[in-house]
């Protein structure tokens, strides 16, 4: 957290294949569909911290990552709760919002 990491393209996360735990917040992560592509990746991931991005600050930021990653367990500290997990599933995806 705190290292101003701008993206994850070309970072070496991807070679972490067992991540569980990551901490990012505090950071400058302001493409949350290019930051979830490379996140959709790391499905051993179960805890994931995101507070104090620009990403964060996004409509349905919370449930657009927990449709990305429906196996996390703890998003921003708090736990995923199964009405987030619905209410996530019936989310319009991200690319087609986008693409509006």
């Amino acid at each position: 957290q705190n290292n101003k990491i701008g993206t994850l393209k070309d970072s070496s996360i991807s070679l972490m294949t067992f991540l569980h735990t990551l901490n990012l917040a505090h950071n400058k992560l302001s493409d949350l569909m290019q930051t979830l592509d490379i996140l959709k990746r790391q499905n051993h991931l179960k805890d994931l911290n995101l507070n104090d991005n620009p990403i964060a600050e996004e409509k349905d930021f919370r449930l657009h990552v927990i449709k990305k990653l429906p196996w996390l367990e703890v998003l921003d500290s708090s736990k995923v709760t199964e009405l987030e997990r619905k209410r996530a599933q019936k989310l319009t995806p991200l690319e087609i919002q986008l693409s509006r």
